[in-house]
């Protein structure tokens, strides 16, 4: 159960800053959700004040490709041409945060678009967020970002942000599987959105969302976005009944639905052209990956012996990834639902809960800031957050 809320606490956050999917016409595809970057160049020193420096081994002989140019952009190394795998390493040799001169060098999407709607983060003039936010960073992972040169990049940070620690042959022959987008154009644009802006729903699980009668709001959104243990029966009143993006981890999908059983949740959401999003947020994530793309049983590992693709209801579609996605890439309102806030005492732990249970706090989980920094968005009307009946 600890484990449980962990996950769900990375699948919120993830999701709250890269709310997006793929959509087309046709069945259900799955894409792996990561932060493989292009070149982006930065002046070092933009980094955070609050980073720690400390002396690391000087990344030039790191086999990481660096421009040089502050604020610029250039291409990967298409063909991996550095041929020498970056020494190991290891999160707990490290005493500190490091700060490596490629800290803020992201891979780009090369066939960005920009949003015609004026209300977009992209668009926004909080100077915080304005400076923070990069519009045409690349979002879903393809067998083409592991060449040599990346995974040396990459190699030098902790996981879902690199590859420290893990082992290139089994990272590549689960990305190796991932066929190449035809486009990265992201959620299309609603026909009967004049204004060219995309409007969603991200629905999570807390008890504040008992009781609220939200369900035909939350329905009216463009996209509504789910996540975990996404109960809908006898609930609609609450949560809506639509799910048009599912994201998920290994582990999230896997422990919502043996947890949550009893109260419901046999299966994921499998609405009509539903889309899945995967977030690889560890080594299992990969395994899991890659037995979902070859449509067999993991062999070894965590979950070894289960076969991924009964986890998702015979809705899922190898040939999808080859499909043209024709959509935009960052949805402009977002309003979040059912996630926890300062007055959390009032509410069950799930919407679902049929009484009154705890949330319990964990060492290794910072609920407090969570809440703080959520409020902060909606106060900033980065996003729009239900703060309760007394909003």
């Amino acid at each position: 159960m600890i484990l449980l809320r962990i996950f769900l606490a990375i699948s919120f956050i993830t999701l709250l800053l890269f709310i997006f999917v793929t959509f087309y016409n046709g069945n259900c595809t799955i894409k792996a959700l990561s932060r493989q970057y292009d070149s982006l160049c930065v002046e070092e020193g933009n980094v955070a004040d609050s980073l720690q420096r400390v002396e690391e081994p000087d990344p030039t002989n790191s086999s990481v490709t660096d421009s040089g140019a502050a604020n610029t952009t250039m291409s990967p190394d298409p063909l991996g041409t550095q041929l020498t795998l970056v020494a190991p390493m290891d999160k707990h040799n490290f005493t500190a945060l490091p700060q490596w001169k490629f800290d803020d060098i992201y891979r780009l999407d090369p066939q960005f678009k920009p949003s015609e709607c004026m209300v977009s983060l992209r668009n926004s003039s909080n100077p915080v967020y304005k400076e923070k936010f990069i519009p045409n960073i690349q979002l879903f992972l393809q067998s083409d970002h592991v060449n040599m040169s990346e995974w040396n990049r990459l190699y030098h940070f902790n996981n879902p942000f690199g590859y420290m620690g893990f082992n290139h042959t089994a990272i590549k022959a689960a990305v190796d599987t991932i066929p190449k987008l035809a486009s990265t154009q992201l959620l299309q644009v609603p026909t009967r959105a004049k204004d060219g802006c995309i409007r969603c729903a991200v629905v999570g699980t807390c008890g504040i969302l008992n009781g609220s009668r939200l369900g035909k709001e939350i329905d009216s959104s463009d996209y509504v976005f789910r996540v975990n243990a996404a109960i809908i029966a006898g609930h609609e009143e609450d949560v809506g009944k639509r799910t048009s993006v599912y994201v998920h981890t290994a582990h999230s999908l896997i422990q919502s639905l043996m947890l949550h059983k009893k109260r419901g949740f046999k299966q994921i959401p499998t609405d009509k052209d539903i889309k899945y999003v995967l977030i690889p947020e560890g080594l299992r994530d990969y395994n899991f990956l890659e037995s979902l793309m070859k449509n067999r049983k993991i062999p070894s590992g965590a979950y070894r012996g289960q076969t991924p693709r009964n986890y998702y209801s015979g809705h899922f579609n190898e040939s999808s990834w080859n499909v043209l996605p024709c959509s935009y890439k960052c949805i402009n309102n977002v309003r979040v639902y059912g996630f926890s806030t300062a007055d959390y005492r009032k509410y069950p732990n799930y919407y679902y809960d049929t009484k009154h249970t705890k949330l319990v706090f964990f060492a290794n989980h910072d609920y407090r800031l969570e809440m703080k920094t959520w409020k902060e968005f909606h106060d900033d009307k980065f996003i729009w957050m239900y703060l309760g009946k007394s909003e």
